[in-house]
């Protein structure tokens, strides 16, 4: 995963690792966006189109999301108020996670705005907000993005592109070249205004403003991926343990404090990381003998005789999954895509 710190108000800072693939520029604007355009812009160039219609000259002028728009994010975003760490486990060690719910696999563009270096490399212009054009709610609405550059021009002197309407406004006008893609994809999930995030370093992290047709509204941002081949999320499993004809050893699903701790945020979960970085699961469920020792039995959310895939599971390719011999008593891989992004190691010397 090219690292991505998470996006909110507090912390704006993005790194765009190594390892982002070289950009390929497009001839034309994507097709996801090319309805929006055409209902809203039609055939432009420099001289008929001034530079001055554009809707907002800067970003502090673009206005908060409606109401109605409010509530339609809270009805459809998957989440509360607050989204809790999460604890499972992955290779024999505790790891965290949120959960931002169900989610496809399919991906929606998403716009940032960025300056071309001397050396061809962008960099992320981090005062303007990404845009986007699809809330919850909205059909067809994803929490990952195809990432497309947009490289400023000269001309560009902060004013506002607030939709996509607007960035080929904007490029029509010579304030942007042609956005290109830039080989990632971002989970960056729209949540209402008032959520807040629970991390390691801190209990409250807000979200960050993203564009949406002319208005501000929140999101998450979770991470940059790699793409799967066909563009799309990759997809990993998740494995959710029970005993046979018993409840999932998931405080989450359950809501039940099943170690004692006073909250309802841990699991015997086992992620399968390694497989290629991904903040999408596909959810299993399986049983395992009565006599393996799992957190509900321990009473410690941190120790399991059941900690790493590989005690259940021969290395086979996905989707397959093959049982170790006595270990599965009954396997059930579903159709469930959960959006699970798991929070990145401490450095050396920080907290757990």
């Amino acid at each position: 995963m090219t690292h991505l710190e998470i996006h909110g108000r507090r912390n704006e800072t993005v790194e765009l690792g190594s390892n982002a693939r070289s950009p390929r520029r497009f001839s034309a604007w994507p097709a996801a966006a090319a309805t929006v355009i055409a209902a809203c812009v039609g055939p432009l160039s420099d001289d008929a189109v001034p530079k001055g219609q554009l809707r907002y000259l800067s970003v502090a002028d673009v206005p908060s999301a409606s109401a109605a728009q409010l509530a339609q994010i809270d009805a459809h975003d998957n989440v509360g108020r607050v989204i809790e760490r999460r604890s499972a486990f992955s290779g024999g060690q505790r790891v965290w996670y949120w959960d931002f719910g169900p989610a496809p696999a399919r991906v929606l563009p998403l716009y940032a705005l960025v300056r071309m270096g001397d050396d061809g490399k962008p960099a992320l212009i981090a005062e303007h907000p990404f845009v986007i054009d699809s809330i919850p709610g909205d059909s067809g609405y994803t929490p990952f993005w195809t990432v497309y550059f947009v490289p400023v021009t000269a001309s560009w002197d902060g004013e506002a592109i607030a939709s996509v309407a607007d960035l080929q406004l904007a490029e029509a006008t010579g304030l942007v070249e042609t956005p290109f893609v830039a080989g990632l994809l971002s989970n960056c999930p729209v949540v209402h205004p008032d959520v807040r995030l629970v991390t390691r370093d801190s209990p409250e992290v807000p979200p960050a403003p993203v564009f949406y047709r002319g208005v501000q509204v929140s999101f998450y941002g979770m991470g940059f991926y790699t793409p799967a081949e066909d563009g799309n999320t990759p997809v990993s499993d998740v494995v959710q343990l029970r005993r046979l004809g018993g409840e999932p050893v998931d405080e989450g699903a359950r809501g039940v404090d099943i170690t004692g701790d006073a909250d309802t945020n841990d699991s015997n979960n086992l992620f399968r990381l390694g497989e290629g970085e991904t903040p999408l699961w596909r959810v299993v469920k399986a049983a395992v003998p009565e006599d393996r020792s799992l957190v509900d039995d321990s009473q410690d959310e941190a120790t399991s005789s059941i900690a790493d895939f590989s005690i259940l599971f021969e290395e086979r390719d996905w989707p397959e999954l093959t049982p170790v011999a006595g270990q599965v008593l009954a396997l059930e891989p579903t159709e469930v895509l959960v959006n699970c992004p798991i929070e990145p190691k401490p450095v050396p010397g920080g907290g757990s």
